[in-house]
């Protein structure tokens, strides 16, 4: 069977993924800081809601962080662990 080359993602959520994971593990964001909203993170990364939405469930699904509602859409978000 042939090797497997590496493989390189250009999906935009892995690239917010990635940088705000990066942000929260070394301490930028503390057990418990609220992350920016979801429309200042699209500012911030110059993308839509669709990517930055996608990278918050994985970091909620990776535990990293804790996503609330608040009056039926999404607050802020709370960082519950800095660590994977």
């Amino acid at each position: 069977m042939k090797e497997f080359s590496p493989v390189i993602s250009n999906k935009l959520y892995i690239q917010i993924y990635n940088q705000l994971h990066h942000a929260i593990t070394s301490g930028r964001f503390k057990v418990g800081d609220k992350l920016p909203s979801e429309k200042e993170l699209c500012q911030i990364f110059n993308v839509s809601r669709v990517p930055v939405r996608e990278a918050l469930c994985a970091l909620e699904l990776n535990v990293i962080i804790l996503m609330y509602a608040v009056s039926r859409a999404y607050g802020s978000l709370r960082s519950v662990e800095t660590s994977v």
